[in-house]
């Protein structure tokens, strides 16, 4: 029952009761609407939940601190905005963001929300949010956390709608779905899903995927899906984990080599 009133305050805001409908076309194409959340991001789903969740360790974290491309900021402020357990620090690069992205953060005003237009890549902003969390004393002084993808609680919300998306096509669980989305982690639990990936110019993860090079572009391309335009994706370890069998040790040794740097 708990976490049913937890998820139950999580969707309130949400524009339909569905949360997340799936219209169906002709020729087999059936699209899930995830835009019916308070800032329109398909965010809003995993991060409704994620600020609902961080209720329950409120004698844990005080601070959040995190960089945004763009929908994600707008989300994670929806999120915690209003809440007297604790505050969120956003960072969003200056002129790479969309106007509207833009006011759904700069214009809360409540008293936890502190929101900053930073000059540079999103990437460059993650360089002092790392630093912090590299200062262990700073770190345990304020409880703090992040609320980006590298948060799990957030993996695991977008698994449940893939799930829930399979189930709607598929109620005898017997077929093959596919789904143009990229994620992984709802296939490995059993689910029969095929995955197709699209990228930008920006491609670093299916380059490294195709090729093993890893290494950084000289610049970041801007394009109209400005939550991509990145150099350092946050779930590459995510990716390696998956991809060698969950070799945890392998990783850390590539990690501390700088070969995954």
């Amino acid at each position: 029952m708990l976490l049913k009133n937890f998820i139950d305050k999580a969707f309130f805001r949400f524009s339909v009761p569905e949360v997340s409908p799936i219209k169906r076309f002709p020729d087999g194409l059936n699209v899930m609407e995830l835009f019916h959340g308070p800032t329109w991001s398909f965010k809003d789903l995993a991060l409704s939940c994620v600020g609902q969740f961080l209720s329950l360790y409120l004698f844990k974290i005080n601070l959040i601190y995190s960089a945004t491309s763009g929908d994600t900021g707008s989300s994670a402020v929806e999120a915690i905005r209003g809440q007297k357990w604790v505050d969120i620090v956003m960072l969003f690069p200056r002129g790479r963001i969309s106007q509207i992205q833009e006011l759904q953060m700069t214009s809360v005003i409540d008293d936890n929300v502190h929101v900053f237009r930073v000059d540079g890549l999103v990437d460059d902003l993650d360089a002092p949010i790392k630093q912090c969390f590299r200062d262990h004393a700073f770190t345990k002084r304020h409880n703090l956390s992040s609320i980006n993808s590298i948060n799990w609680a957030r993996i695991m919300v977008q698994i449940v709608h893939h799930i829930y998306a399979y189930l709607q096509m598929c109620p005898t669980c017997d077929e093959v779905v596919q789904i143009v989305i990229p994620t992984e982690y709802a296939r490995e639990m059993g689910v029969q899903l095929e995955f197709v990936c699209t990228v930008t110019q920006n491609h670093v993860v299916a380059r490294t995927i195709e090729t093993g090079n890893y290494a950084i572009a000289d610049h970041v391309v801007k394009t109209l899906a400005n939550a991509m335009d990145i150099q350092i994706p946050y779930n590459m370890e995510r990716i390696w984990y998956i991809l060698t069998g969950g070799n945890c040790s392998l990783i850390k040794n590539l990690m501390a080599l700088n070969v995954c740097k």
